[in-house]
Order: C-alpha cells, then sequence, then structure tokens
C-alpha cells in the first residue's frame, strides 16, 4: 500500500469512530475529519492515479462527506461572523466609554 491509501483508510477510520462512539465533549476538530480525508483522496487521485482495489475506501470517503456536510454548513450557519459581532457594537462610545458628553477629565 501506498502512503496516501494508508493515511485515506486511516482518516475514514477515525471518521467513523468519531461518528458512532459517544464522548464527553465532542472534539471540535473530529468534524472536519472526513473534509481531510476527501482532500486526501483528491491529492490522491491527482498523484497517484486510481486503483481499483480503493474503490470502496474512495465510495467510504464521499459517503463520509456527503453525511456531515450538512453539519459542517449548519455549523457554519449558526456561528456569528467576526463583522455581525462588529456590526452589532455601539460605537459611538469611542474610547472614552460614552463619558466625553459629561466633562469627565482623566
Amino acid at each position: 500500500m501506498r502512503p496516501l491509501e494508508i493515511l485515506i483508510l486511516a482518516l475514514d477510520l477515525a471518521a467513523i469512530l468519531a461518528l458512532i462512539l459517544p464522548t464527553r465533549s465532542k472534539l471540535g476538530w473530529s468534524k472536519f475529519l472526513p473534509s481531510v480525508s476527501l482532500g486526501v483522496t483528491l491529492v490522491h487521485l491527482a498523484l497517484e492515479r486510481y486503483r481499483w482495489q480503493m474503490a470502496p475506501a474512495y465510495l467510504l470517503t464521499g459517503a463520509l462527506f456527503l453525511f456531515t456536510l450538512p453539519r459542517l454548513t449548519r455549523a457554519a450557519e449558526s456561528r456569528p461572523r467576526k463583522t455581525d459581532r462588529l456590526a452589532s457594537r455601539d460605537h459611538c462610545q469611542g474610547f472614552t466609554g460614552g463619558n466625553h458628553e459629561q466633562g469627565v477629565t482623566l
């Protein structure tokens, strides 16, 4: 087996285990394992070419990616963006904390 093929299988196994096994606190990076595995698969296909023996692994990688894609898009939509947080603040206060009309001297 070639090194990228081993890496694809290891990432697929880790992604399956992260989906199946319950943990107290979900690891934040584990939700990206199928995406990383898909990226490694694409690099593998570009560099080392297709091997028919790896067809089940390619299908598994694609299935895992499609299965976890809704979770990734839902998480990205629910997370507030930095620009949204900045827009919600009141920027009129400046550095004085809004007390510049009261004549406060420091």
